[in-house]
């Protein structure tokens, strides 16, 4: 339901820490989001700043594969001081139920701080979306899902998307390209130079 969301948010905080690396999330990065999107809160007992990083060190802690397979091939790629983008999923979870221990509660606050169409307008899936079935939009007066972890989840994404710019956490590429690109007179102009293009996209491969 949130989840490519949730990847664009990912991806635009990795590429803060290195433009050329959108694959992993340093700490300052992960920090940054928190206080951005407002979730540190120092009056809690479970998500001041210390609370953030030490998640930040034990999620990666948790997937560390010690054996000798792990360290040449895995332990490789998954640094242990960067958040890959599986343990970003569980970072967030984690977080949301240390923030929102009770999601029905803090929905509620949610609705009376920004109106209810807004934070409904938020999380409602797109016509079709078979995700629907499992959670379903939070409609006004709608139930979250049962699952505790799942009402926390669609909180904090909710939460979320009222404090920071949509450009962080939505992805309107695909829009764009549905709308400029992918069209019949765009592909004919195209294919008029396609010989010329693809010319010119060979020689700025990179060579071996």
């Amino acid at each position: 339901k949130h989840y490519a969301d949730i990847v664009h948010l990912f991806k635009y905080y990795c590429s803060r820490g290195d433009a050329e690396d959108c694959s992993s999330m340093f700490l300052n990065e992960w920090i940054a989001l928190m206080l951005e999107a407002d979730v540190k809160d120092d009056d809690s007992e479970s998500v001041k700043q210390a609370h953030l990083g030490q998640l930040f060190i034990a999620v990666n802690a948790s997937h560390d594969d010690k054996s000798a397979a792990g360290k040449s091939a895995a332990g490789a790629i998954n640094r242990l001081v960067a958040l890959m983008r599986f343990e970003f999923l569980d970072i967030l979870s984690r977080v949301a139920r240390a923030k929102f221990a009770d999601p029905v509660g803090a929905y509620a606050a949610l609705k009376a701080e920004g109106g209810a169409s807004a934070a409904s307008a938020d999380s409602a899936p797109p016509d079709g979306d078979a995700s629907a079935l499992l959670c379903g939009p939070v409609e006004d007066g709608g139930a979250l899902p049962e699952h505790p972890s799942a009402a926390a989840i669609e909180v904090l994404m909710l939460h979320i998307k009222r404090r920071l710019d949509p450009e962080r956490w939505k992805d309107n590429g695909v829009a764009w390209r549905l709308a400029n690109l992918y069209v019949e007179d765009v592909d004919g102009v195209l294919r008029q130079h396609q010989k010329r293009l693809k010319a010119l996209y060979d020689t700025r491969l990179p060579r071996d």
